[in-house]
């Protein structure tokens, strides 16, 4: 099996994904699996992990057997605006959804995510941050019962 530069990329993201689903699956199957009618803790991470690897090898097969692009191996430039300000929303949520609640981390993360496009409109994330926080606290603490605080004040 020789696998073109070209293809590279696309067989090492495969092999990531394959190997996060695998891990997940094996961390979560410490944990009590339970029946589809009566889930216990390990169930969710075992049945995604699963899901996960089987994509990954799905993309695996595609990197490696797949018809070659019509651009012959030429691929757009990696955006590292998008990676670093989507990074950055995520790492925002994990510091502060603790110390300033869920509802004001999902809008920090949203806002800061939006700055990935070179073209941000102010409105349009504000709003957007506003939806995605009311749901995001509707969800998990309405839906999951999870227990999380909407607004810690003051800091």
């Amino acid at each position: 099996m020789i696998i073109k530069r070209a293809e590279l990329p696309e067989f090492l993201i495969g092999a990531f994904v394959v190997l996060l689903g695998l891990a997940a699956a094996i961390i979560g199957s410490g944990f009590g699996f339970g029946s589809a009618a009566s889930m216990e803790s390990g169930f969710f991470p075992v049945v995604i992990g699963g899901v996960l690897a089987m994509l990954g090898v799905a993309h695996l097969v595609v990197a490696v057997f797949g018809q070659p692009s019509a651009d012959d191996g030429a691929s757009e430039p990696v955006n590292i605006r998008a990676i670093m300000m989507i990074s950055a929303g995520m790492a925002f949520w994990l510091a502060t959804v603790k110390s300033v609640g869920l509802i004001p981390a999902t809008i920090g993360l949203v806002t800061l995510s939006a700055y990935a496009e070179r073209s941000v409109r102010l409105v349009r994330s504000v709003v957007l941050a506003a939806v995605l926080a009311a749901a995001a606290y509707g969800i998990f603490v309405y839906g999951l019962e999870l227990p999380l605080i909407a607004f810690r004040w003051p800091l």
